[in-house]
């Protein structure tokens, strides 16, 4: 996604690219709203008896440590997934607005395309755990907003060498992110679970 909305990449094809996106990043938040208040309220109505919010934290604690098994690929095991990405044809296909939206709105679902670690699940479970419209609603929204301004990286990306230079930035920082992801990953997970032990 990064290197498809670029102020480059919108220059060439006529469009304006703090209008585009603004498109995708209000669709992206409008998604995971959507689905956060969603799961919610499947949590609310098929979760009857009463749960603490300690349990409910436990619960998302020991879920972000048994995701991080799966993250590190632990004795092989995979993080399950679709094998699809946004269609790039898009760009060309449609309108300016039918591809920010189309892109926004399945990075704010978050599980449409290929998801490359175990805490978009987790959040998930959180927007279902919470049982409550608004507090879903706002993870989600939460959750798809900070994901569609990842791409705010690439607002300098005006020639093609910045642009290159941007994704060898991206590529050079990648395991040092990683590492970095999963370290708070464990850290938040850990958090989680004991408070819910000690509350």
């Amino acid at each position: 996604m990064l290197g498809s909305i670029t102020p480059l990449g919108e220059r060439a094809r006529n469009a304006n690219w703090p209008i585009t996106m603004t498109l995708y990043t209000v669709s992206s938040a409008a998604a995971g709203y959507a689905l956060g208040g969603a799961l919610a309220f499947l949590g609310h109505e098929a979760i009857r008896l009463p749960v603490p919010g300690s349990v409910r934290i436990g619960i998302v604690g020991f879920s972000l440590l048994v995701g991080l098994v799966a993250d590190m690929g632990v004795h092989g095991v995979k993080l399950p997934t679709v094998r699809r990405q946004v269609n790039d044809a898009w760009l060309y296909m449609f309108r300016r607005w039918v591809y920010a939206v189309g892109f926004g709105a399945q990075l704010g679902l978050g599980v449409v395309t290929i998801v490359t670690t175990s805490t978009i699940y987790v959040v998930l479970l959180a927007e279902f755990l919470s049982m409550s419209v608004s507090a879903g609603a706002t993870i989600g929204f939460v959750f798809g907003l900070t994901r569609s301004l990842m791409t705010l990286q690439a607002a300098n990306s005006r020639t093609p060498e910045r642009l290159m230079a941007l994704q060898a930035r991206m590529t050079a920082l990648d395991s040092v992110s990683r590492r970095l992801s999963l370290t708070l990953q464990a850290l938040v997970g850990s958090c989680a679970v004991v408070v819910s032990i000690v509350r």
